[in-house]
């Protein structure tokens, strides 16, 4: 147990339910209790709002919008509205690690920080562990996150105040933590660790998403690259982006999903995977109050 309340922001919009179930689920297989999980519905099917309203906790808080707004606007909304002192990011098809509020907290503690952030295993569409996700260290200058998104968006917690203090841009529809972290680095204290604290779904290995992601990549390469790397640098990065693009949507047009997904992840032996079945299985059979089976 914690006497810290802690936040979990989870927006959602049109996530099957089972995800979102799933979700809902690694909250209440949490190794502390002091938290509080506040769902917002952005513009999401009334079906998913009246399985959250049988939830029999008042820990649990539904905030519903008919209109989808978008991740960046609701993630502001949750740290506004948000009763803890750390606010935890997540994502509504992933799950979360059981230790993860634990480990989160006593890390901030430990290194002193305002924001933090941490590893997490690649699931696939049925929910099976693929792998370790590949994943780099916060880059040691500014310049290092034009390359870097710096941390898997759902794996960061952060105080309140910092949320607040630095919101996200809401004329983002992607890459909007990429955005925050090349406004903020320069004051703010973050560390990254080690430990595994979530399940992340790698269920979209489209080109067409991969290009709605390049291009919101290029726009910020386009609005931080000149101050950050120069004109030319900027143009040479814009220049490979379009390079990787073109590799990608080739890729994918010749069935080479498993050849992307190996760039994406690193295997786990044995013993590994075992360990990481058995939390994941913990997370996604949770007991919810209200909710049968």
């Amino acid at each position: 147990m914690t006497s810290q309340l802690v936040t979990v922001g989870l927006p959602f919009a049109h996530t099957p339910r089972e995800y979102l179930e799933m979700a809902i689920r690694s909250v209440f297989a949490q190794t502390v209790d002091n938290w509080e999980l506040l769902l917002l519905a952005d513009g999401a099917h009334p079906e998913l709002e009246e399985r959250i309203s049988q939830i029999g906790d008042s820990r649990v808080r539904l905030v519903a919008d008919p209109v989808n707004r978008g991740l960046a606007a609701r993630l502001n909304q949750v740290a506004r509205l948000a009763a803890g002192d750390v606010v935890f990011r997540m994502d509504a098809d992933d799950l979360m690690h059981p230790r993860r509020l634990e480990r989160t907290l006593e890390e901030m503690r430990r290194h002193d920080v305002e924001v933090l952030g941490g590893r997490a295993y690649a699931i696939d569409s049925g929910t099976q562990i693929v792998g370790l996700f590949r994943e780099g260290g916060i880059p040691a200058d500014r310049a290092g996150f034009l390359k870097s998104n710096a941390f898997t968006h759902p794996t960061v917690a952060a105080s309140r105040e910092w949320f607040l203090a630095n919101p996200y841009d809401e004329a983002l529809k992607r890459s909007e933590d990429k955005d925050l972290w090349l406004r903020s680095s320069a004051h703010t204290r973050s560390a990254k660790v080690d430990d595994v604290l979530l399940f992340y779904r790698l269920a979209d290995l489209s080109a067409g998403k991969q290009a709605r992601d390049a291009r919101y990549d290029r726009r910020l390469l386009r609005r931080h690259g000149p101050e950050l790397v120069g004109a030319a640098g900027t143009t040479s990065r814009l220049a490979t982006s379009y390079a990787k693009q073109a590799v990608f949507a080739g890729l994918t047009g010749l069935g080479g999903q498993s050849v992307i997904l190996r760039r994406k992840v690193t295997s786990l032996d044995s013993t590994s995977l075992a360990e990481a079945g058995a939390a994941l299985q913990m997370a996604r059979s949770a007991a919810v109050p209200g909710w049968l089976g």
